[in-house]
């Protein structure tokens, strides 16, 4: 085969492979941008928006059309789900069971309670993702000093000192 040959064939396979790549580019941004938009909510406290954001970025960055809701009042977030008005939120198991399920989850560990929240939320057509492995359990935090000085080592001990103690909460 001659050089002219060669190069004619070279062109035509570079050719017809810049208009494959312009054809899928230009299929790909029609795709992304004729599906539609996944809606994701966050209740109105600040971890809530922060992990909506997180997601909507992650889903954005994989070619998910993505659209937000912030600030969903925490009444009304669980209805929004279940009524298609969102289709995504960041929640924790424990409040899906206790709150929106009204299940008992005393002395249940995360994965149980993964599991109450998982089965009970089924029965409205809803799905939890693989929970974080976090706790957000409540703690109190006492110095040394008051600890040692009024024997406090539980809860109970520090409801019978309370009186000889300044306690600061914050919610």
């Amino acid at each position: 085969m001659n050089k002219n040959a060669i190069n004619l064939i070279s062109f035509l396979v570079l050719l017809v492979g810049i208009i494959c790549f312009g054809f899928w580019q230009t299929t790909k941004q029609a795709n992304t941008k004729n599906a539609q938009a996944i809606v994701i909510g966050s209740k109105n406290f600040t971890e809530s928006k922060i992990v909506m954001q997180i997601y909507a970025d992650a889903l954005s960055k994989n070619h998910y059309q993505v659209r937000t809701k912030p600030n969903i009042s925490s009444s009304v977030v669980f209805q929004a789900a279940k009524s298609g008005q969102i289709d995504l939120y960041p929640e924790y198991t424990g409040t899906i069971a206790m709150t929106y399920l009204s299940k008992n989850i005393v002395g249940k560990n995360a994965s149980q309670i993964a599991t109450i929240a998982r089965k009970g939320i089924a029965k409205n057509n809803l799905v939890t993702l693989n929970y974080a492995p976090a706790n957000d359990a409540q703690g109190l935090v006492i110095t040394n000093k008051a600890a040692n000085k009024y024997h406090i080592k539980t809860i109970a001990d520090l409801q019978r000192k309370a009186k000889y103690l300044r306690f600061i909460s914050q919610g």
